[in-house]
């Protein structure tokens, strides 16, 4: 439940982000906007290491017994 709790704030903190910094819009890496590149570099890894996690705890109790 924690791990889903994360992944919530993690999408629900995108959009305040972006409406904190609007010159991530006029920002550009290859030409592409700051906002579009946040969108993917930060949730997707953010997921891949939130998995990762709950699933060593939910194998932790069944190494345990």
């Amino acid at each position: 439940m924690v791990a889903v709790g994360w992944l919530f704030a993690l999408v629900l903190l995108l959009p305040l982000m972006f409406s904190l910094w609007p010159q991530l819009d006029a920002m550009r890496l290859f030409g592409i906007p700051l906002s579009w590149l946040a969108v993917v570099f930060i949730p997707f890894p953010a997921m891949v290491f939130l998995a990762i996690w709950q699933l060593r705890r939910a194998e932790k109790p069944e190494d345990q017994a």
